[in-house]
């Protein structure tokens, strides 16, 4: 947790124009449960990955982010984020064998 007596939330967009607008309408729904925009990712509660299939380097970009918020949790000691992960690069996932 961040010590705020607020939840707060952060959200990365990854990929195209429509997941830019996607992550404007998830963040507003955060907002409506209550939660706040976090200064940066080491201070959020939740963190939500908006990715994109169609843009080539969006997985590399998440697995990018993924291993920089390991190596922060490593070296702090508060609680780690949840993370989610929407958007299309799932449905990419589904169809793989």
């Amino acid at each position: 947790m961040n010590g705020s007596p607020h939840r707060t939330y952060a959200v990365r967009t990854l990929g195209c124009q429509m997941n830019a607008h996607d992550s404007e309408r998830m963040a507003g729904l955060l907002e409506a449960d209550g939660l706040v925009r976090a200064g940066s990712d080491a201070e959020a509660d939740v963190i939500v990955f908006n990715t994109c299939a169609v843009r080539e380097n969006a997985d590399n970009r998440l697995y990018g982010n993924l291993g920089h918020l390991k190596d922060q949790v490593a070296r702090q000691t508060y609680t780690p984020p949840a993370l989610a992960q929407v958007a299309c690069m799932l449905r990419g996932w589904e169809q793989t064998p």
